[in-house]
């Protein structure tokens, strides 16, 4: 089956503004999900404050409890435990943020792409027309 020139630039028109609209409304709730994140404070946990979160604590404990042997439990198995856990949550966290800054790329180039593809087709369709 052959497509006429007029049914094929509608149809290239129809599959760009379609496109279009779909990562216009993935941007609209990927900003609303970047709203409720800024909402929770979750920029104060980032992976930087995550790494001197443990040195914090310490550091704090030994502020507010003097007898507290701060030194004997940071040799404890358990302590080193805790920091690589921390260490791992701390790289995840990382390579979430880079995926998410990755597809939000993606995601704007793609809404380029298709703005200019529904742009070229409504032009072609309206010069044959």
């Amino acid at each position: 089956m052959k497509l006429s020139r007029n049914a094929w630039v509608s149809a290239g028109a129809t599959m760009f503004s379609s496109v279009f609209l779909v990562l216009c409304i993935v941007s609209i709730f990927e900003s609303r999900s970047s709203q409720q994140i800024t909402a929770l404070g979750i920029e104060t946990i980032a992976p930087e404050n995550l790494n001197r979160a443990l040195e914090l604590f310490t550091l704090r404990l030994q502020g507010e409890s003097r007898d507290f042997p701060v030194e004997d439990m940071t040799m404890t198995d358990a302590w080193g435990e805790l920091q690589s856990t921390v260490a791992a949550y701390t790289k995840r966290l990382e390579l979430l943020e880079e995926m998410h800054q990755r597809m939000a790329f993606w995601i704007s180039l793609a809404g380029l792409f298709s703005a200019i593809g529904m742009a070229v087709f409504t032009v072609l369709s309206s010069l044959a027309r």
